[in-house]
């Protein structure tokens, strides 16, 4: 039996068929436990496959597969598109308009080694406010004699776990304090960007979700982040490790429950270069209230580490 008689097996096809659905089905709609978060995870490289799916069954004559392929890669594509912020229309800076400030967030995991071209990229995007999470006590005092002159104002917490976090900033703090879920810090601060303007900070590192109890203790921790801010009323920035993807069920109702705006436009990051890091899973986030515009958003790597973190410029409105 050759590959297209194969294919054209009726009991070939409708497993096929089946099978194609019931991964579009988990994807979109997906059961409440950790064995179907890979597949939302992953559900740009779920959408190319059933592109390159839709090409194959074009070579082997399969007309009703191939039907189906690229119709559940668009079923899929619209359905990214519509958990994702849009596009939006060029913007840019006006003169002596209301302030901006710029701020990147980093994971030190994210650096393996390299360590001076790691500064080297943070030096050089010099960014207002730089976050980083999971800092070791090493990283701590590597980074604090690395950036001091740069950044007079620092808020750090190491820790010898994974769950340390420090804010660097070249405008001063109004206020900044921790409060906790789990014994894990969510860093809730205020900084003054102008005599006129404050803008509120919460820096977000999640556990990873190794265990269906990890899952929920995810959306647990959300759900206090929720608690703390829902009823302050100054713009604010929400920026961190959340070890979900940006169409995830848990992170739209985070946002809708914050009305909070991705600064990540579509489904995936882009370089500086222009290009598109489409092998990034994007669990790392800077969202915004609607009172604050996003100029500009990126993914900061090199060439030792593919991603060593994200940047955005902000302008209040």
């Amino acid at each position: 039996m050759n590959i297209r008689n194969f294919f054209r097996h009726p009991v070939v096809s409708v497993l096929i068929a089946s099978l194609m659905i019931l991964e579009l089905i988990l994807v979109m709609n997906p059961p409440n436990a950790l064995v179907f978060k890979l597949g939302v995870d992953n559900a740009v490289r779920v959408m190319l496959f059933y592109l390159f799916l839709g090409f194959f069954f074009m070579l082997v004559g399969q007309n009703k597969l191939l039907f189906l392929s690229f119709t559940c890669c668009a079923v899929l594509c619209s359905f990214l598109k519509n958990r994702t912020d849009g596009i939006p229309e060029q913007t840019s800076l006006v003169e002596n308009s209301s302030p901006t400030f710029s701020m990147a967030h980093f994971s030190a995991a994210n650096i393996n080694e390299g360590h001076q071209e790691a500064l080297a990229m943070i030096l050089e995007t010099d960014p207002d406010l730089v976050s980083v999470q999971e800092l070791s006590p090493i990283w701590a005092s590597w980074l604090e004699e690395k950036l001091e002159g740069r950044y007079p104002y620092s808020f750090e917490l190491p820790d010898v776990d994974i769950f340390g976090l420090a804010l660097y900033s070249k405008i001063p703090f109004e206020k900044i304090d921790t409060f906790h879920y789990r014994n894990i810090p969510i860093l809730k601060g205020t900084i003054r960007v102008d005599k006129n303007h404050l803008v509120e900070l919460l820096s977000i590192q999640t556990y990873p979700a190794l265990s269906q109890l990890d899952y929920e203790r995810i959306k647990e921790h959300l759900e206090l982040a929720v608690e703390e801010t829902k009823d302050d009323k100054l713009p604010m920035l929400v920026f961190g490790q959340f070890q979900l993807v940006p169409w995830s069920n848990e992170i739209l109702k985070f946002r809708e429950e914050l009305q909070l705006q991705d600064s990540r436009k579509g489904l995936l990051s882009a370089y500086p270069s222009g290009s598109l890091s489409l092998l990034n899973i994007p669990f790392d986030h800077i969202f915004h209230t609607k009172d604050i515009q996003c100029l500009y958003f990126a993914t900061i790597n090199s060439e030792e580490t593919k991603q060593l973190g994200i940047i955005g410029t902000y302008q209040l409105k």
